[in-house]
């Protein structure tokens, strides 16, 4: 953990400043062991440069926890070519978040950007590249791996709860958040959490599941999985031990792809993805409207996936405040 990251930290119970009480291990000016302390007693550890910002772990932000450090855990992260669920190189990832803002690259020089919830931090890392300073977080162990892999000057992880960010408020340019505020409690209330952290005349994009046929084929399907959500753990554990082998091999015989273990493993993690407690869809005229309820213009869908994600996403620019 940088330093300077101080300066944006906040106390996610009291939401006020927060200091370094202690330093067990310093690197030039990378805390790699040490607490961090607020005035009303809570105490936050930095371990393996890692700021751990959690408070509290209820039992749903515990379950959470879990299913997507199982995913991330299956994770290669020294392979480059590891497929994620949009199969993008560095390039083409890039280009969509470019898409996603409106923005060219060297629209980002000197910007502070917000990645909530940045699973591998594959992308986290590429947009650093940019001359920008990300900030990224997520709740999983997948932040740890990322913090130990892709590492940049102008890049830093945190560990924190997207429905209780420990973030300063009017502190970015930029706030991305795709693919997780659908996974949490309550998909509208977690936008909202966002609101706040952005600067005036800042962007925020936010894609999320939607509804875009909702045909007997996509209920079935959907439905499906929410039906396996219900399961105790270990049915959900010998299901996808059965479901897993069955994908592969299904895909070996129609669409003759080879059997490996890398395609087992990318199933696995995709049938993880899929279990998880919370998993919302929303309508695209919905999501405008919470845009436009906290004083955002210029609201546009970039980038729809309906036909391969079932999803779409939203940005809006932000122009003024308002008591939430």
């Amino acid at each position: 953990m940088n330093e300077k990251l101080i300066d944006i930290l906040t106390c996610p119970k009291c939401k006020d400043n927060i200091e370094i009480s202690n330093i067990e291990y310093q690197k030039n000016d990378t805390i790699i062991h040490g607490t961090l302390k607020c005035d009303c007693g809570c105490e936050y550890p930095i371990i393996n440069g890692l700021p751990r910002m959690i408070n509290e772990i209820n039992v749903d932000v515990k379950k959470t926890k879990q299913v997507y450090s199982k995913e991330w855990d299956l994770y290669d992260y020294n392979d480059e070519n590891d497929d994620t669920w949009l199969n993008l190189d560095e390039e083409k990832r890039v280009k969509r978040f470019l898409t996603a803002f409106g923005i060219k690259p060297e629209d980002l020089k000197g910007k502070t950007v917000l990645d909530a919830g940045c699973g591998n931090g594959r992308l986290s890392h590429s947009i650093s590249k940019l001359g920008c300073h990300v900030f990224a977080f997520d709740i999983s162990s997948g932040i740890e791996h990322a913090a130990k892999k892709y590492r940049n000057k102008n890049l830093h992880y945190i560990q924190a709860d997207i429905t209780n960010i420990p973030l300063k408020e009017k502190s970015f340019d930029y706030i991305w958040s795709a693919g997780v505020l659908h996974h949490t409690p309550d998909t509208k209330k977690s936008f909202k959490n966002l609101v706040p952290l952005l600067k005036k005349k800042g962007t925020l994009y936010v894609w999320v599941y939607g509804w875009y046929k909702r045909n007997l084929k996509a209920i079935l399907w959907w439905g499906g999985w929410k039906f396996i959500m219900i399961w105790p753990d270990f049915i959900k554990e010998f299901f996808c031990n059965l479901y897993v082998p069955c994908r592969v091999l299904k895909e070996a015989i129609m669409l003759k792809k080879p059997i490996t273990s890398k395609s087992a493993r990318q199933k696995r993690r995709a049938f993880y993805d899929n279990i998880n407690q919370y998993m919302y869809h929303h309508h695209p005229n919905e999501v405008k409207h919470w845009f436009s309820q906290h004083n955002f213009k210029n609201i546009e869908i970039p980038i729809e996936d309906f036909d391969t994600f079932c999803g779409f996403g939203t940005r809006g620019i932000k122009t003024k405040y308002s008591k939430m």
